[in-house]
């Protein structure tokens, strides 16, 4: 949702002929793009209804949830990492991955 609503966004529907983007776009920069970024997190997560959550917000959702929560030691964290010697390649569509794209559900 976020992505799309961006300047510069590639993958963005247009009806008919692909309109090329105007030479005089602005990309955003880190800064602005971070600013956007933290403001479109916090409205998804305290402002926004989906309907799977039957009116609540995320964190309404996550508040209820009484699924116990346990921390994790920072000396098990590395477990959780995809740090090892394999190439990975980002592309537009996966992550390219032993000759294999992964794609997010």
């Amino acid at each position: 949702m976020l992505l799309a609503s961006l300047p510069g966004y590639a993958r963005r529907p247009h009806p008919g002929k692909r309109a090329s983007r105007p030479k005089d776009a602005v990309r955003l920069g880190f800064e602005d793009f971070t600013t956007r970024l933290l403001a479109w997190t916090l409205w998804w997560n305290t402002e926004h209804r989906p309907a799977p959550l039957r009116g609540k917000t995320p964190l309404q959702a996550w508040q209820d949830d009484p699924t116990p929560l346990r921390d994790v030691p920072a000396a098990d964290l590395w477990t959780f990492t995809l740090a090892d010697a394999d190439t990975r390649t980002l592309t537009i569509r996966a992550v390219r991955f032993r000759r294999r794209d992964c794609v997010g559900g």
